[in-house]
């Protein structure tokens, strides 16, 4: 990861919050069955599950909104951000072991 940019793009109130955070940390990720390979991830399981069904298409069969959850490192967050209230992290989706993703239907 690039910090260098990280920093140009973070607050210094991100800056500290992201140093902060466990060497290891749970990500949460709502969206529709396949669309669990993107770089924005959320703290907040609520904020995650909120998004899987606020952005589901109704022309989906009922059960596709899901909840991603994944274990990263820290030092694999390209960028954290707080916005409107929600704690987002941008993770490179080639950082994430995807085995170990757990997926709940919502």
């Amino acid at each position: 990861r690039n910090s260098a940019h990280a920093a140009k793009v973070m607050s210094r109130k991100e800056r500290k919050a992201l140093l902060i955070l466990p060497e290891v940390i749970t990500v949460f990720r709502g969206a529709r069955r396949g669309g669990e390979r993107g770089w924005s991830w959320t703290l907040d399981r609520a904020v995650a599950a909120d998004f899987a069904v606020r952005y589901a298409d109704p022309r989906d069969a009922p059960g596709t909104a899901r909840l991603y959850v994944a274990r990263v490192r820290r030092d694999d967050v390209v960028a954290y951000f707080e916005i409107g209230g929600e704690r987002e992290v941008i993770i490179d989706p080639e950082t994430i072991d995807w085995h170990a993703v757990g997926v709940e239907q919502l």
